[in-house]
């Protein structure tokens, strides 16, 4: 078969792993199981009578062998149905189980079976299928019912028609898979079975299948399948084996015919129990052995050792020890962590490596929970900061998106040490220093579209230590990440061939017409594919056409398409599309616009007057009128929509949360719609083309302003600035303590905050961000010294001032007249 295919594993039952494929001790009854025995390699599609022991059912069918050393479209892993690997050895074999265009079309593959069925017996079935991975061109398509059937005789297959059985095996859901996936299941026959048939053994009727991929060539459902087996089921089996931590203890047990006996495999003389299961507590692996009067089984129990747990830790910084990178470590697994850095605010990190910013040269008892093999434990471990050296620069910028083409800032420090105590600027384009683009306190970025970080480092006496970092993102801005499918309409099912009037935006899937009577409003889809379009596409080979206009009825066409996710409730979005007038238009109007809403909106009712309703007297068809909503994206003056050149339509919003649809068309009524007719003709309509529709999340920058530092005695009352409507105060361990626009602090010393102020209306949204220091003195003691500063002379006296705080002023009464003076 000259296609690809499609799978979604469900089982018939839950069985044990064991005795879903064929076990080593086990003798498999189907011959040439793997397809790894043929007469020649394949060169192309259909040469299933090369493998060895299988057939197509002796039809018209032609399933297909691949091999890794197989040439054309038959060669591994890239064949003409998919990029695939066989799941064991070198050959696999593939079938249709659903083709579209092509009526109850079916492929089968057989094989006699080595020795027929006992009766009585029960046997385990097991294949493993996939699609593959798809290549763009052939199958794409998801199937149901793909079955097996054992059978006395051998099937026969009329032509491409389906086996009109119910077969011994189906798979009821439909599936779709690139990776290898098990379908088994568990048979009892009631007489001498010789014969294996796979396949959908059913007609289309009956048969669900949906495209999963769209590809370029021809569509339809197309499965690989390896690894076949027939085996008798075991009758004695124990549990799987098992690990447990020191001291646990666990059950194992078989389900096969007693009496039972149980030992360790190291001294079968000792009888541990007789019963088909045992209870064991272990402080060592052990494996156990359960025997009857004709077999053996065994089972091992794994006991872990106990954890040793703790932390290393470096200074990634050389000149400053404050900053401490731990490291947890453990001698067994460890699955999730848990820490407590010893200060308020310092609990609750969970990376495996964390870096803490300690703020003072003290000791701290620093709590580490690991989760491993055996559950959560801890230590305590002291840990002592010792002293390094302070800032000496600040970088002027902050994060920041740009489109390409916007002028870009340089990035610039300030030296804010004293006496130019500040060391030697350096500029990296990676975190390893490895790459030095620059020097001195002025860098020229990357104007390029990419995404870049700047790690800025200071080298002073003690070393060389990243002082600061900016991340500096540079987009297409045309639309990065957009959450629009096929946005510029290229991708199709089937190449279009209607022309105008087609009435066939279905196929450039997933757009459609909005819900509710489709096939009367219908928008049209047209590729280069067919033929030279009028009006050559804004990019690609594809667009879409609709009527948002047309004289006397007030008829509408919308395409409408699901959006890649929901919309965030709060965040702001881009959205664009590029439009213009059908150049053979009989009308041109003056709106449009693109709607996102949660759900898909049916289309309208439209005015029942005109020539485009069933008929006088039967009503309007419902899902050819005006949507009645409000687009959040309109064309503005600058868009001319009676130009045949390409226009750009664009505008932001901000989601109101969950949106997941997007229909693109006029919302405006005729009585509302400014409309010129070209055409001499009545009922003129107005046609427009659109293309590379987009949409993305505006990410919100932030802006760093100042507000000034200030001192009190008592209680500080620090306020935000005026203008915006949300307010978040932060403290130095990024703990929130207010959402207000003031915040009154009290505690003495001195308190340092962050305050962001963002109006939750912008679109896009802003948040400047704010740092104050707030310090609260002690009540200062004040008094005065004094000497003599003429030995001779104890009336002159000079008198010293002096504060347990500063001294700004002071001011002296000698408690004689004319003895006040400053």
């Amino acid at each position: 078969m000259h296609t690809d295919k499609i799978l979604t594993v469900f089982f018939i039952s839950i069985i044990n792993l064991t005795n879903a494929q064929c076990p080593p001790w086990s003798i498999n009854l189907v011959p040439n199981p793997g397809f790894e025995n043929y007469s020649s390699l394949p060169s192309q599609l259909g040469q299933h009578s090369q493998v060895n022991n299988w057939s197509n059912t002796g039809s018209s069918g032609t399933p297909d062998f691949f091999h890794l050393s197989g040439s054309g479209a038959a060669g591994l892993p890239n064949c003409q149905n998919a990029n695939v690997s066989p799941r064991t050895g070198n050959a696999i074999m593939g079938f249709a189980t659903f083709l579209s265009g092509f009526s109850n079309g079916r492929e089968y593959i057989n094989s006699q079976l080595t020795t027929p069925l006992t009766p009585g017996v029960t046997y385990n079935v097991s294949f493993y299928v996939t699609n593959g991975f798809n290549n763009g061109t052939y199958c794409g398509m998801s199937c149901n019912n793909i079955g097996a059937h054992l059978s006395v005789g051998a099937t026969n297959q009329a032509g491409f028609a389906p086996i009109g059985i119910t077969p011994t095996y189906n798979n009821t859901s439909v599936f779709y898979d690139s990776t290898w996936q098990l379908m088994s299941f568990q048979y009892t026959p009631t007489a001498p079975v010789d014969y294996i048939t796979i396949g959908n053994f059913y007609n289309d009727a009956a048969t669900t299948s949906n495209v999963v991929i769209p590809v370029s060539t021809y569509a339809f459902s197309y499965v690989f399948i390896d690894d076949v087996c027939v085996s008798i089921a075991s009758s004695f089996s124990t549990s799987n084996n098992d690990t447990i931590c020191i001291n646990d203890s666990v059950q194992i047990w078989s389900n096969g015919v007693g009496p039972f006996s149980w030992v360790d495999s190291s001294d079968f003389s000792t009888i541990l129990g007789v019963t088909d299961s045992i209870y064991v507590s272990l402080t060592s692996t052990t494996t156990y052995g359960v025997y009857n009067s004709t077999d053996t089984s065994y089972v091992t129990v794994v006991v872990l050792p106990a954890d040793t747990i703790g932390f290393t830790y470096t200074f990634p910084d050389p000149c400053d020890s404050s900053i401490v990178e731990f490291t947890a470590t453990s001698t067994g697994q460890m699955d999730s962590v848990w820490w407590s850095m010893g200060f308020p605010g310092g609990s609750g990190l969970t990376g495996m490596t964390e870096t803490v910013n300690f703020s003072q040269v003290k000791t701290y008892n620093i709590n580490l929970w690991i989760y491993g093999s055996c559950g959560w434990i801890d230590t305590t471990i002291a840990f002592t900061v010792p002293s390094g050296p302070t800032d000496h620069y600040v970088l002027n910028n902050e994060n920041i998106n740009y489109c390409q083409g916007d002028p870009i800032v340089n990035l610039t420090l300030t030296d804010t040490s004293s006496l130019g105590a500040g060391g030697i600027i350096d500029w990296y384009s990676d975190a390893t220093l490895t790459t030095n683009i620059g020097s001195g306190l002025t860098l020229i970025p990357d104007t390029g579209i990419g995404n870049y970080t700047y790690y800025i480092t200071e080298t002073l006496p003690c070393g060389t230590r990243i002082i600061d970092s900016i991340f500096i993102n540079i987009y297409d801005c045309y639309c990065p990440n957009n959450l629009v499918p096929n946005s510029g309409f290229e991708t199709y099912t089937t190449c279009p061939t209607g022309g105008i009037g087609a009435d066939n935006i279905a196929i450039a899937s997933p757009w459609d017409n909005p819900p509710k009577d489709t096939a009367h409003a219908s928008s049209d889809y047209l590729n280069t594919c067919y033929t030279t379009l009028l009006t050559t596409p804004n990019t690609g080979t594809g667009y879409a056409l609709v009527a948002i206009y047309i004289e006397n009825v007030e008829y509408r066409e919308y395409v409408q398409v699901p959006l890649n996710q929901p919309l965030t409730k709060g965040k702001c979005y881009q959205s664009s599309m590029h439009v213009t007038a059908y150049k053979n238009t009989g009308a041109i109007t003056d709106s449009i616009g693109m709607y996102f809403s949660v759900g898909a909106p049916s289309g309208g009712m439209p005015d029942p007057i005109g020539i485009w309703g069933p008929g006088p007297g039967q009503g309007p068809w419902e899902g050819e009128g005006v949507i009645d909503a409000i687009p959040q994206v309109t064309n503005d003056a600058s868009v001319d929509m009676s130009s045949y050149d390409w226009q750009y339509v664009s505008g932001t919003f901000t989601a109101i949360g969950d949106e997941d649809y997007l229909t693109i068309g006029s919302f405006t009524s005729d009585s509302n719609t400014s409309a010129t007719i070209l055409s001499p003709f009545p009922d003129a309509a107005a046609a427009y083309l659109i293309d590379d529709v987009c949409l993305y999340e505006i990410p919100a920058d932030t802006v760093d302003v100042n507000l000034i530092d200030t001192t009190s005695c008592s209680s500080i009352t620090l306020s935000g600035p005026n203008g915006y409507n949300q307010y978040s105060w932060y403290d130095t361990s990024n703990a929130l303590v207010s959402t207000t626009q003031s915040l009154n602090v009290t505690s003495l010393g001195t308190s340092t905050y962050i305050l962001y102020s963002s109006d939750t209306n912008a679109c896009p949204r802003t948040y400047y961000r704010d740092t104050v220091n707030a310090t609260i003195g002690n009540t200062d003691v004040i008094n005065f010294s004094y000497d003599y500063p003429d030995p001779c002379d104890s009336t002159i006296l000079e008198l010293t001032a002096t504060s347990t705080g500063p001294i700004d002023s002071i001011w002296w009464s000698f408690g004689f007249m004319g003895g006040g003076n400053p």
